[in-house]
């Protein structure tokens, strides 16, 4: 919430005195001599100083006031814009809300461990075991892994996953691909049962870029939308 500084009705009386000084400087050295001496001829000595003195201290006063008010008025007026634009969020569509869109013949049926073999390989409850500086061989098996997050992202494949201390499977946002991949490098290990997704960059306060999501756990995909995407060789 915006706040007030005591000392501003201070600030605007420093202001305004300053400006007085400053204008009835002005009035002095350019207009007094100079007017005076325009209405003596016009409308007499005595009435000729009087607008004078009135001049000289009312002058600078009421451009001073008229000055303080100005500015206060278009910076009261800049502040109020200022704070409008600050406290209405911009219309950016939030992560959660990108969903994947399901079919109703999708059900949750497959480890996603499983389908990122089944993309790789082409059959399903195959593994693969790779040398460990062989990455032309295991390059593929990367791609894939890639191909399974790219198809997540643009809700093309339904995941799903449990929250934690939670025993209800949901439909993963496909937003949350945004910052988060599979670690292939662990995923490719023909023992591993289980799927590592981590965070890739920080967009909420404790990400950890590289570390395991602390989201959700237990990630599972359909085998027929796996299927539909990564058609078998042999079919």
């Amino acid at each position: 919430m915006a706040r007030k500084t005591d000392n501003f009705p201070l600030v605007l009386a420093g202001a305004g005195l300053a400006l007085w000084l400053l204008l009835h400087t002005v009035w002095s050295i350019l207009f007094e001599d100079w007017l005076k001496h325009q209405l003596e001829h016009v409308a007499g000595h005595t009435v000729a100083e009087v607008i004078e003195r009135f001049g000289h201290l009312g002058f600078p006063a009421l451009a001073a006031m008229a000055i303080v008010w100005f500015v206060f008025v278009y910076a009261k007026a800049s502040a109020k814009a200022e704070l409008a634009e600050t406290t209405t969020p911009p219309p950016v569509e939030s992560l959660d809300r990108k969903t994947t869109i399901l079919d109703p013949s999708w059900i949750r049926d497959a480890l996603l461990l499983d389908a990122i073999w089944r993309a790789h390989l082409g059959q399903w409850k195959a593994r693969e075991t790779y040398p460990h500086d062989d990455w032309s061989a295991k390059t593929p098996f990367y791609k894939a892994a890639n191909d399974i997050r790219q198809m997540a992202f643009e809700g093309k494949l339904p995941i799903w996953a449990r929250r934690p201390s939670s025993n209800l499977f949901e439909v993963v946002p496909s937003g949350f691909w945004l910052n988060h991949d599979i670690e292939a490098g662990y995923c490719i290990i023909p023992e591993v049962t289980d799927s590592w997704v981590k965070i890739t960059f920080p967009l909420e306060v404790g990400d950890v870029p590289h570390a395991r999501t602390p989201k959700w756990t237990d990630f599972m995909t359909s085998k027929l939308a796996v299927e539909a995407l990564w058609p078998s060789q042999s079919s």
